[in-house]
């Protein structure tokens, strides 16, 4: 959707709408860490207090029937989901939220875009699936021409399955003793237990916290590791090629 409009400092609102909610359908929505049911408790995950109004979308909205069929829209630009209008509604643009203090005219921008994805499923909502779809949709696989060098087979690579789970960074890690690089992933399958993931290019890996504290050495086996993690939670690895020696003591968590 491109839009072109005059600089104005009006109050007003653009919205990008749904309707696509049924009777007895459930809204689940991404937000930074979590989905949650954006209702207040027992029928959704809000606590006395929240905002019921608006919500910050970070990946991906969903409403299914509990047997399906079901709908996934995962928004490209516009995050700010409104809660308060009757249908799905994703605040593309405006002003009219906190109008005393925000921006009134967009920086005096007139030409806009903003962009989504929409998915149907025929089965019940499935995070697995709502996850890979989404991020599938938003950060499609890039192509380029050419053959790869002499050394593409050497390497370093990491394989997850999205079914299990899905990694949310790759970096090197922040503290140079350590060294190694740091691969985040959220479980995806409501399932606690180990997530095989396979490696090649790292002889060596270590389970740590989110603050890349190693909490445990964690044995490669034919290119293979296995790290636990709680139903949707996160975990965190370090992982360093063949022959790296370990992280010093006061670099570890005891």
């Amino acid at each position: 959707m491109r839009i072109h409009k005059p600089v104005s400092s009006q109050q007003q609102r653009l919205c990008q709408v749904f309707p696509v909610k049924r009777q007895g359908a459930v809204l689940r929505a991404e937000t930074t860490g979590a989905v949650i049911r954006p209702a207040p408790q027992p029928e959704g995950d809000f606590l006395p207090g929240a905002d019921t109004s608006r919500l910050a979308v970070q990946g991906f909205v969903d409403v299914s029937l509990p047997e399906g069929p079901g709908v996934t829209i995962a928004p490209w630009d516009a995050f700010a989901l409104r809660l308060d209008l009757d249908a799905i509604s994703f605040e593309a643009m405006g002003n009219d939220q906190n109008y005393r203090e925000v921006l009134h005219d967009h920086d005096g921008q007139t030409s806009f875009r903003f962009r989504c994805a929409v998915g149907a499923h025929a089965q019940g909502y499935s995070q697995a699936e709502a996850l890979r779809w989404s991020r599938s949709a938003t950060t499609p696989l890039l192509g380029v021409h050419g053959q790869p060098g002499p050394t593409r087979r050497a390497l370093p690579s990491i394989k997850t399955d999205p079914a299990r789970a899905i990694a949310t960074c790759l970096k090197p890690a922040d503290k140079q003793a350590s060294g190694g690089v740091i691969l985040r992933i959220w479980e995806a399958e409501g399932r606690s237990g180990p997530i095989s993931l396979g490696l090649r290019g790292y002889g060596r890996a270590w389970k740590t916290d989110l603050l890349e504290r190693d909490i445990e050495d964690l044995p490669v086996v034919n290119g293979q590791v296995a790290v636990s993690a709680r139903a949707y939670g996160f975990a965190g690895l370090r992982l360093l090629p063949p022959g790296r020696p370990s992280a010093p003591p006061q670099d570890r968590r005891e």
